[in-house]
């Protein structure tokens, strides 16, 4: 396996676990009918959910590009509100690797502080944003440490993380049993929130070895997990071609859940709308679904201000569009219904 965990190498990916993990779960769960299997799968239905949270959705999606086109900056460039939140975090003066998110700029820092390990995002004001800290078995609450001793049963504990973000903290831990790896997630009553076993391709249901062998194409599969998560079941896949590592998410009865692109990954129909309507921006993410064979694809730019997305067809169509704008630019008519609707709310 290498020294690195698994969860290092899906970071490495270039989608980050914290999709997975964080305020997604907040998140009402879509009615189209797949199964979610993990909490990322919320932003691969876009197309059910209602425009209010369709806007909440792609703004969390954001933390998938959190190191894509980060920039580093020395801790004499950063601003004095971050350094002193950082301190609480991370040890000595390090640099820092910023991003956008909805048009501010995002501090990451990543260091040790009082024998943790700190991956820490802190907003331009110096607020704190999310954490994903290493720490051993013993650093959890009692009733995590129960809850994972349970599980282990006489594995090998290759990591052990707590995530943090809007105040709830979740905690993993990654193990490895007879070279198969385990990856259990628990809240910090001990509460089983999911669970993802790894597997051979072949004993995988057929409908959902017909979707990978899809996928895959002419790429080496490197990874089938197995992932519960409040009684729904999907399978995680990791796979390589070109020296580039990809992984896609598939429902239990087939349909793929997601899978991130490039540009020039996408249907030429899909990358002549995307460049039509938003440029040819390096920022800009694409997720694709599919649900009995009907393939859509998600694209945002996560970095700017007004949340540009869209939701094209296969052959290029517009499904849906949504951009933020001031309330002052909707017609009045609008502006009075919002405004009635919103009477006395903060």
């Amino acid at each position: 396996m290498g020294s690195a965990t698994r969860s290092d190498r899906r970071e490495a990916y270039g989608v980050r676990a914290a999709c997975r993990r964080f305020a997604i779960r907040a998140l009402s769960k879509p009615a189209r009918k797949w199964k979610s299997g993990s909490k990322l799968h919320a932003l691969h239905t876009l197309r059910d959910i209602p425009g209010r949270w369709m806007i909440g959705a792609l703004v969390l999606f954001a933390v998938s590009l959190q190191y894509c086109f980060a920039t580093k900056l020395p801790w004499s460039q950063i601003p004095d509100a971050v350094k002193e939140e950082a301190k609480h975090f991370v040890n000595g003066q390090p640099t820092a690797e910023t991003h956008l998110e909805k048009g501010d700029t995002i501090y990451h820092f990543s260091g040790g502080k009082n024998g943790k390990h700190n991956d820490v995002d802190l907003s331009s004001a110096g607020k704190f944003i999310r954490l994903e800290q290493r720490l051993g078995l013993g650093g959890c609450p009692k009733p995590v440490q129960n809850a994972f001793r349970q599980r282990i049963n006489g594995a090998k504990v290759e990591e052990v993380k707590r995530f943090v973000d809007n105040d709830q903290s979740t905690f993993q831990v990654e193990m490895t049993r007879n070279d198969r790896t385990s990856i259990i997630e628990v809240d910090k009553n001990g509460k089983l929130l999911s669970e993802e076993n790894e597997m051979d391709l072949a004993q995988v249901p057929a409908v959902v070895q017909a979707t990978i062998k899809t996928e895959l194409n002419a790429a080496a599969l490197t990874y089938v997990g197995k992932v519960v998560e409040s009684g729904d079941v999907s399978f995680h896949v990791e796979a390589t071609a070109n020296n580039k590592d990809f992984e896609f998410e598939v429902a239990d009865d087939g349909d793929l859940l997601r899978r991130e692109l490039t540009l020039f990954e996408a249907p030429a129909a899909v990358q002549k709308t995307i460049l039509a309507r938003m440029g040819n921006n390096m920022d800009i993410t694409i997720v694709k679904d599919c649900e009995n064979h009907d393939c859509q694809f998600t694209v945002e730019n996560p970095a700017a201000k007004d949340e540009h997305s869209l939701v094209l067809a296969m052959n290029g169509t517009v499904v849906s569009e949504s951009q933020a704008v001031a309330l002052a630019q909707t017609p009045t008519a609008v502006q009075k219904l919002i405004q009635d609707e919103t009477a006395g709310a903060t």
